[in-house]
């Protein structure tokens, strides 16, 4: 290759590389769901070749959020993300109401901005039992932003229609489902406090959409397997609850947050994995894909899950693992002592899980997925498309 021809490569590579800002306005907590979804993300897209500035907030498990302290947070990762933004071609934003400004300035510079959706604008308000013209108002902001995002990616197909409904075109909108890192939840997993008596494991957050009172109530249920302890892992609103069962209940372990690697040989060592999300109104219309879920599949375990879109369906779709009615602490303890009766078929349901990521639901896919739609977003850009 001849100096001439080795610039103008050069020169190419450099007029494709992608250089992109990732905003997330919503505080981290380490343990939780979109901590991991987003830490994996953002270092998946710089491992790929795409050089991805992480703009967000970590915060310490079980810690208070005042709503003065979430206005200056949003306020300094908006300007924290404007200053990146220059530097960057695309925004890769966690959609959420607050990230309205971050997205209008964007839109005035002429970067093409991309919103990941993990729920609908309204499930906020529910979650928040916040009055009705609030929620009014904060789904205003998000449609506008929706409406003039350069692609948007769902992480169900329930919540891709919904947002197609929002802005009436199914161009711009990509379905990537969540993930689990198979290096880390894996059937070997090592890692975790060693528990003597067989378990079933919950790990996430401690809130009341993801079944915690259910949980509770099925280990006094006549059907709950004897010798079988609930393990509990993470912290939030009802880590109270789980405290005052463990202290009298022996069947309920409250193991408080615990580090991803330690999660992950609790999971490997456990008869199933829970996953027995609620609807709390109706924040799972658009379907839940919970990432435990796919870890508990990554470690090899059956799964155990409520009939919601896209989860339940899943399940059954892969057989890897048992569906239960939302809230029904007997089809619980049922499907657990069905677990401990059919070792046999729950390794099998494991296995399949087990397949499914190494074969799907890795996260090396799910980056590929999402750094394919941000290519075709400045590729649009670049050759004057639409943002």
């Amino acid at each position: 290759m001849t100096r001439g021809e080795n610039d103008n490569r050069m020169r190419q590579a450099a007029s494709e590389l992608l250089r992109i800002v990732y905003l997330s306005v919503e505080p981290l907590v380490p343990g939780q769901g979109p901590h991991t979804h987003v830490r994996i993300v953002a270092d998946g897209l710089s491992a790929a070749g795409l050089p991805t500035v992480l703009v967000a907030q970590e915060i310490a498990p079980g810690a208070r959020k005042s709503m003065l302290f979430r206005l200056w947070l949003y306020t300094r990762l908006t300007l924290a993300a404007l200053v990146q933004l220059m530097r960057s071609d695309i925004a890769y934003v966690r959609a959420h109401p607050a990230a309205l400004l971050f997205s209008g300035i964007a839109r005035i510079m002429g970067k093409p901005v991309v919103h990941e959706i993990n729920g609908r604008t309204d499930d906020i308000g529910v979650t928040y039992g916040l009055p009705t013209w609030v929620t009014r108002m904060l789904r205003g902001a998000q449609n506008w932003q929706y409406g003039h995002a350069a692609a948007l990616i769902a992480v169900t197909p329930g919540l891709a229609a919904w947002v197609v409904g929002v802005v009436g075109d199914d161009k711009r909108v990509h379905v990537v489902p969540n993930g689990a890192d198979g290096t880390v939840f894996r059937p070997d997993a090592p890692g975790g406090p060693v528990i003597a008596q067989p378990y079933v494991v919950f790990f996430g957050g401690l809130v009341a959409w993801h079944g915690i009172t259910t949980m509770l109530a099925a280990t006094q249920s006549d059907s709950w397997p004897q010798g079988v302890l609930l393990v509990v892992v993470g912290e939030g609103a009802g880590g109270q609850a789980v405290a005052a069962a463990a202290a009298s209940n022996r069947r309920v372990v409250a193991a408080g947050y615990l580090p991803r690697a330690a999660v992950a040989g609790l999971a490997a060592r456990a008869l199933a994995v829970l996953c027995p999300i609620e609807g709390h109104g109706a924040r799972s219309a658009g379907g839940v894909a919970p990432l435990k879920l796919f870890e508990g599949m990554a470690s090899g375990r059956p799964v155990i899950v409520t009939d919601l879109p896209f989860q339940g369906d899943l399940v059954r779709e892969l057989d890897c693992g048992l569906v239960i009615p939302p809230a029904d602490v007997g089809a619980l303890a049922t499907a657990i002592g069905a677990i401990v009766a059919d070792s046999t078929r729950a390794d099998a349901m494991g296995r399949n899980g087990r397949i499914a990521i190494e074969t799907r639901f890795d996260w090396r896919y799910r980056v590929e997925d999402v750094a394919a739609v941000l290519r075709d977003c400045v590729a649009a850009r670049r050759s004057g498309g639409r943002q």
